[in-house]
């Protein structure tokens, strides 16, 4: 019952989306938070996410991995975006270990691959910073 609900409801979502002239699609990049956080359903996410991984691969500036055990982690506050949407506002910081997440650097297992956990959050309004790896492909 809940299942069906739910494809009546995509399905309605889908359509109205097609409906849509082309000039409603939203086309505004909205710069990426600096220093990188996320809002609070992301850290959430996140966080279930490290838990249920137990283990990250950090790059140094080299590209050596290094596998860090996830032991602790958790959010704190880290701002307010006021030019972000309303959802989006407040902003976390995501402690691994006792240390903040090297966003940069640090990947996670994510289907087949190692993908960056920065690539992994930015919103799909936004670009990555040039130059971010963003995938590592296990063999």
């Amino acid at each position: 019952m809940i299942i069906s609900a739910a494809l009546m409801l995509l399905c309605s979502t889908l359509a109205a989306a097609q409906s849509l002239p082309d000039s409603a699609a939203p086309t505004v990049i909205i710069p990426g938070p600096e220093p990188f956080s996320l809002d609070a359903y992301s850290a959430v996410q996140l966080i279930a996410m490290l838990e249920r991984e137990h283990l990250v691969e950090v790059r140094d500036g080299a590209g050596r991995p290094n596998i860090v055990v996830v032991r602790t982690v958790y959010a704190i506050p880290s701002g307010v975006m006021p030019d972000y949407p309303a959802g989006a506002r407040l902003r976390y910081d995501i402690v691994l270990n006792g240390s903040p997440v090297d966003w940069d650097h640090t990947f996670i297992v994510y289907g087949e691959e190692l993908v960056n956990l920065r690539a992994l959050f930015t919103y799909r309004n936004q670009y990555p910073p040039a130059g971010l790896m963003l995938r590592i492909p296990t063999p």
